[in-house]
C-alpha cells in the first residue's frame, strides 16, 4: 500500500493546482481522494475475501436434499432457505458447498458422511446450519477429506459431533458443538483440525485425538463436557490458544502414552477433579496460562480423594513458563507418590518452572503445602 499511497497523494496535489478556487479544489480532492481509496480498499478486500459463491441450487423445506446433492455437478453451491429439513444419513461423494439462511433459521436433521476410498480427495465447505440430532456423527470425514465449517452448530448427535480419519482435514470457524453422546470432536490417524473461535459443550468428551492427530484449537470454550474437556492419547498433539476449559465433570484435560500438550494464554478452571491429568510418557507446556479453582466437586473434600491443579503419573513432565497455578482443591502440583496421599509411589518423571506463581492451594486444608514432587 505505500506505493499506491504515494501514487494518490500525487495526484490530489496535481488536482488542486490544476483548479484554481480553493473551495472547489478542496472539495474534489476529498471526493476524488475518497473514491480512489474506496477503490483500492475494495480491490484489496476482495483479493483477500473473495465474494461468497453464487448459488447454484436453492431449496425450500419438503425438497429432497439428497437428491439434490445426487444430481448437483462438482463444486455445487447448494443453498437451504430457512426451516428445517428431516434427511437421515447424506453419503457425500463429491465437492459441494452447503448453505443455510443462518444456525437459527435452518435445522438440518442429518448425518453427513464422505463416502470415499482412503487415497480419494473430496472438499466440502458448510455454512451457516445446524445440523439437528444427527443419527450417528454429525460429520464424518474420512480419506483425504477436507472439510471448512462456518457459523455453525451440530447439536445431539447420537455419536460424534465431528469425526475425522485416516488424513482428514477440517478448519471451524464460529463452530458450536453441543451435546454429543460421544466426543464433540474426535480425530483418529493423521488427521489435522483448525478451531477457531466457538465451543464445545454438553458432550461427554469434549475433544478427543488419537494415533497421530493433531489439533490447533484457538479462542473457543471447552465447558460442561460430561466427562473431560480434552483428551489426548497415544502420540497425538493438542495446542490450545487462549481457550477456557471449565466446569467439565471429570479433568479438565488428559494427556497420556506419548501424547504432547501445550496450552499458551489458556485458562483450565473450575473443573470438578483435576485440572490437568498428565501420566505414562506424555508432556505438557503451559505458557502464560492459568490453572485455577480445580477440584470443584464435593467428592474432593473427602481427605482421600485428590484433586490437584495438575497430578502427574509414570514418566509423564510438565513444564510451565509465566504462569499461574492457584485456588486449587488439593495441591497446586503433585506426582502420585506415597508421601502425597496416594497409595503408591509411580510417578518418576519431570517439573520445571520458570515464572510460575504457585499459591493459594490446598483449599481443602487436607494436604500440607502447594506442591508435592
Amino acid at each position: 500500500m505505500v506505493g499506491a499511497d504515494l501514487w494518490l497523494f500525487d495526484l490530489l496535489d496535481f488536482l488542486a493546482e490544476m483548479i484554481s478556487q480553493e473551495w472547489i479544489a478542496m472539495r474534489v480532492c476529498k471526493l476524488v481522494g475518497l473514491s480512489l481509496i474506496l477503490t483500492v480498499l475494495t480491490l484489496t478486500a476482495g483479493s483477500k475475501e473473495p465474494l461468497a459463491q453464487s448459488c447454484t441450487v436453492t431449496l425450500s423445506p419438503g425438497s429432497s436434499l439428497l437428491e439434490a446433492i445426487e444430481s448437483a455437478p462438482s463444486g455445487a453451491v447448494i443453498c437451504l432457505g430457512a426451516g428445517l429439513w428431516r434427511e437421515g444419513i447424506i453419503p457425500l461423494k463429491k465437492p459441494l458447498t452447503l448453505r443455510g439462511s443462518g444456525r437459527e433459521q435452518t435445522r438440518l436433521q442429518a448425518s453427513l458422511w464422505t463416502n470415499i476410498k482412503r487415497d480419494e480427495e473430496l472438499s466440502l465447505a458448510i455454512e451457516a446450519l445446524t445440523l439437528e440430532r444427527p443419527q450417528g456423527d454429525g460429520l464424518l470425514l474420512v480419506g483425504r477429506a477436507r472439510a471448512t465449517l462456518t457459523g455453525v452448530t451440530i447439536f445431539m448427535a447420537s455419536d460424534d459431533g465431528l469425526d475425522l480419519n485416516h488424513e482428514a482435514q477440517a478448519t471451524l470457524r464460529d463452530v458450536h458443538i453441543l451435546n454429543s453422546r460421544d466426543a464433540g470432536l474426535e480425530l483418529w490417524d493423521k488427521s489435522r483440525l483448525e478451531v477457531q473461535q466457538g465451543a464445545i459443550t454438553g458432550n461427554f468428551d469434549g475433544v478427543e485425538l488419537f494415533d497421530e492427530a493433531q489439533a490447533r484449537v484457538s479462542g473457543t470454550q471447552i465447558l460442561a463436557n460430561h466427562g473431560r474437556g480434552a483428551l489426548v492419547d497415544d502420540k497425538a498433539q493438542l495446542h490450545v490458544v487462549g481457550v477456557v476449559v471449565a466446569e467439565n465433570a471429570w479433568v479438565g484435560l488428559t494427556g497420556r502414552e506419548e501424547a504432547r500438550l501445550t496450552l499458551e494464554g489458556a485458562q483450565v478452571q473450575r473443573n470438578r477433579l483435576d485440572g490437568l491429568f498428565v501420566l505414562d510418557k506424555a508432556t505438557a507446556l503451559l505458557v502464560r496460562t492459568a490453572i485455577l479453582g480445580n477440584g470443584a466437586a464435593e467428592l474432593c473434600r473427602q481427605k482421600e480423594t485428590l484433586c490437584n491443579g495438575i497430578t502427574l503419573q509414570g514418566e509423564a513432565q510438565v513444564e510451565a513458563r509465566d504462569s499461574q497455578i492457584r485456588e486449587n482443591a488439593d495441591w497446586g502440583i503433585a506426582g502420585m507418590l506415597k508421601k502425597c496421599g496416594y497409595e503408591e509411589d509411580d510417578f518418576k518423571g519431570r517439573v520445571s518452572l520458570s515464572g510460575t506463581a504457585i499459591s493459594n492451594n490446598n483449599r481443602t486444608g487436607n494436604q500440607s503445602g502447594e506442591t508435592c514432587y
